[in-house]
This record gives structure tokens, C-alpha cells and sequence, in this order.
């Protein structure tokens, strides 16, 4: 079982829609906990246990998920966010992170590499 429920990723994405006013609803549930399996396959079969690496896989997984018709980058950030908070991390806003979660989605690199590049970007966030 996830960390994170796809209940509470559709109602962080359909509150990002509602907030911004900008995207289409629609969600294909099937990809979502496919998505959100792939995270708990990581922790479990890679020993993922850094809260930060586990957050990317978050923003990662979510946002080149596609489970979304729109907002899959800004569902994933706001998850990966979220996750981090509940473990006590807050990240400063304007950061560059919108950046580079379009870079992230738009990159061919294997999502195992991606997850170590922004985690260790938002650990040097954190720590700022």
C-alpha cells in the first residue's frame, strides 16, 4: 500500500485545476495506481528509504504517469511537496523546481537516475 492514496493524488490535482483554473479533468485511475504501485516497488525491491529520493520518485512516477488528461507535472510537484512536508521537510518556494520537473518529464534518462537527480536537489534545498 502506498504512502501516498490515488484518493489523495485526484484531490490534490483536482484542487490545482480548481485553484489555477487551467486544465481539463479526467483521470484514467488504472494508470494512477500503476503509477503510485511503481513507487512502492521502488522502496520495496530497491530499498528506497531516503525521504528525499522517495519525494522524486513521487514527482517523478505522477508526472510522467500520465494519469491525468492535465496537471500531471503540477500533481506531481505538489505530491512530491506534500510527501516531503508530512516528513517534516519544507522546500522554499521559487526554486527552480517547476523547471526542472519539465525538464525531468521531458528527459529519456531511466526514472532510477531522474529520482537521484531531484533528490538530491531537494535535499540542497532543504538545507538552504
Amino acid at each position: 500500500m502506498s504512502l501516498i492514496s490515488s484518493t489523495f493524488v485526484i484531490a490534490v490535482h483536482d484542487e490545482i485545476l480548481l485553484q489555477t483554473g487551467v486544465g481539463r479533468t479526467g483521470c484514467h485511475i488504472e494508470k494512477l495506481e500503476s503509477v503510485l504501485s511503481r513507487i512502492d516497488q521502488q522502496m520495496y525491491y530497491s530499498n528506497v528509504s531516503d525521504i528525499f529520493e522517495i519525494a522524486a520518485w513521487f514527482g517523478i512516477a505522477i508526472s510522467k504517469g500520465h494519469a491525468f488528461v492535465d496537471g500531471n507535472k503540477r500533481t506531481g510537484l505538489a505530491v512530491m511537496l506534500t510527501y516531503l512536508e508530512i516528513q517534516g521537510v519544507t522546500i522554499q518556494e521559487q526554486t527552480g523546481l517547476d523547471d526542472l520537473m519539465v525538464d525531468i518529464v521531458e528527459s529519456q534518462e531511466e526514472h532510477e537516475l531522474l529520482a537521484k537527480i531531484v533528490a538530491e536537489f531537494l535535499y540542497e534545498l532543504s538545507i538552504i
